[in-house]
């Protein structure tokens, strides 16, 4: 019984802490391009940052700490056996992992309010806003639920980094699931949300299959997410070598949100490229090319949503119910 039970414990060796490094740099890079653009677009266009824009540079500065944690892990053991990597690294190597308890949550939850504070601006119906207002009530819950449940989940605190210390922890495999799963959920729900109001927009069929699209990207979010779920379930069947069995979770910690992020700032790059692309156009007064036009906004100032002429852009799309709003035929704000 005993041998049985020691043959089923995987002896490793050498280092797959290269996959970590390759993630890191991607997870990096990738949304730092993507809010880049976004923020280009709203320098190019004039318009000032809303608070959906500071949402998601809040939620990119906790990515950037996740992913230098995650290059500070590497440097003290992560993808190499425990049996060879020091004490002294090991207490390092512990304690910064209790620091993801706090960031990745953060990281999270600022990009899905970020995202929910866009689509309260856009589709500004009473209806809307209760439902955005629920989710973004369910996202600070989550939050705050999943790290307080991280600082403390050893007794004493410091045991979660001083494992020979007397006291106890909860296992980490049912703390995983219910981080993971109720994260799964709020992404379904943010890509189910806007589906109806997009359906009521007063716009041409086409454009309004664009903004479905840009919306409908968030569906990339939801699969990275399952994934990284599968990830974790995965991880009570890996052994106890910490140091190399949590590469994987790891590397989908830092690639999730980096996804996220990249998803809430990939419609300004639709932007960017319709006002280059119209500005090459032979016919520069069409009606398609008004929602672009830098003339309606003043020449002193920056652009907030609100009345600036006959050429009005209202501060969100206009919905059947609601009329009493200017008709705009494209929003060149959706970024």
């Amino acid at each position: 019984m005993s041998t049985s039970a020691a043959s089923t414990e995987v002896v490793h060796t050498g280092s797959i802490a290269h996959r970590l490094v390759a993630a890191t740099v991607v997870a990096i890079v990738v949304p730092t391009i993507a809010l880049g653009l976004r923020l280009l677009a709203r320098h190019v266009l004039r318009i000032r940052l809303y608070f959906d824009d500071w949402l998601i540079i809040i939620a990119w500065m906790f990515k950037i700490g996740l992913d230098i944690s995650g290059s500070l892990l590497i440097e003290h053991g992560m993808g190499r056996p425990a049996a060879t990597v020091s004490a002294a690294d090991l207490d390092a190597f512990l304690k910064i992992q209790f620091t993801g308890v706090i960031q990745y949550p953060l990281c999270v939850t600022f990009t899905k309010l970020s995202i929910l504070y866009q689509y309260r601006r856009l589709f500004p119906n009473r209806d809307f806003k209760l439902m955005t207002s629920t989710l973004i009530a369910i996202m600070i819950m989550w939050c705050t639920g999943v790290m307080f449940t991280g600082i403390f989940m050893c007794t004493p605190v410091h045991k979660a980094w001083k494992p020979f210390t007397p006291g106890s922890c909860i296992s980490l495999v049912p703390y995983y699931y219910g981080m993971q799963i109720p994260n799964v959920i709020t992404d379904l729900l943010i890509l189910l949300l806007p589906f109806r109001e997009i359906q009521r927009l007063e716009l041409p069929f086409k454009q309004k299959i664009g903004v479905a699209a840009a919306c409908f990207l968030w569906v990339i979010s939801l699969v990275f997410g399952i994934i990284r779920l599968a990830v974790l379930v995965e991880l009570k069947n890996q052994g106890h070598d910490a140091t190399w069995i949590l590469v994987n979770p790891a590397i989908w910690t830092t690639i999730e949100p980096a996804v996220q992020i990249t998803c809430a700032c990939l419609p300004a790059c639709r932007v960017l490229y319709r006002k280059y692309t119209d500005r090459n156009k032979k016919q520069p007064n069409s009606e398609r090319l008004r929602s672009l036009s830098l003339s309606s906004r003043p020449r002193n100032g920056t652009f907030d949503g609100s009345s600036v002429g006959e050429t009005t852009i209202s501060g969100s799309w206009t919905t059947k119910d609601h009329n009493a709003r200017p008709v705009a035929k494209e929003r060149d704000v959706y970024v």
